[in-house]
């Protein structure tokens, strides 16, 4: 699946291909985009990420670690504190949570709609396979499936934004996206069987090509979410 690529077009700074700078731009974007899919899948809110840990396991230098978490701390996706190094971002207010479905609502269900219309085969048979694992992954107990749930879920959502054809609108919806997840809300087997629906809703309207119908379920199913989310808090 193609990955969105960092650089403005037609920039002067581009360096050439084969180059040792190419080289080390294509490392440093694969260092980012492994410490993103961990925030997402491995990594709890307010946990430390080690520099060197992260070097070592992704047999890297230090550079390119500390570029890419330069990178998600202006992204709001780790923090750095004096003397202690990075830590991935704590939990999600009520107020936070609020303004970045208020963005979600704004951009998924347009992405859904563009995607209905320019998707392919491939993504469409990919999204259906993502919705699929996560109806196994609901009918599991232990704490790890429902890490796998969610990682899935970030997975067919990030698919949708790929299909819509805009690199920029892909990166801004796995943004806001990666955030929710850092949350870690509870695994409720209930909101699980919702969002199964809801997935599905969304992905027949995407391969069947209805653009109109692609949008108005993935706008229910953020609202939804949202919903299924927000009162987490009230019974933390």
């Amino acid at each position: 699946m193609a990955k969105p690529t960092d650089g403005v077009a037609g920039s002067t700074l581009t360096a050439p291909p084969g180059s040792a700078a190419s080289a080390d731009a294509r490392v440093a974007q694969r260092v980012y985009r492994e410490l993103l899919n961990r925030l997402v899948r491995e990594i709890p809110p307010g946990s430390r990420v080690s520099i060197d840990g992260t070097s070592r396991q992704l047999g890297v230098s230090q550079t390119p670690v500390r570029e890419a978490l330069a990178r998600l701390e202006s992204e709001g996706l780790v923090v750095r504190t004096h003397l202690a190094g990075f830590r991935s971002q704590p939990m999600l207010t009520p107020e936070q949570l609020g303004q970045i479905f208020e963005m979600r609502v704004l951009m998924e269900p347009f992405a859904a709609k563009v995607a209905a219309s320019r998707h392919t085969s491939e993504l469409a048979v990919q999204m259906r396979q993502a919705a699929d694992r996560m109806r196994t992954r609901a009918s599991g107990t232990e704490p790890a499936m429902g890490r796998e749930f969610h990682s899935d879920d970030a997975c067919l959502h990030d698919l949708i934004a790929a299909a819509a054809g805009n690199p920029l609108l892909r990166d801004a919806i796995t943004k806001l996206h990666v955030h929710v997840h850092l949350h870690r809300v509870r695994n409720d087997a209930r909101a699980s069987v919702a969002a199964i629906a809801e997935h599905d809703a969304v992905v027949d309207a995407i391969t069947n090509r209805q653009p109109g119908a692609a949008s108005r379920a993935m706008k229910d199913h953020l609202l939804a979410s949202y919903e299924r989310i927000r009162s987490s808090f009230r019974q933390d």
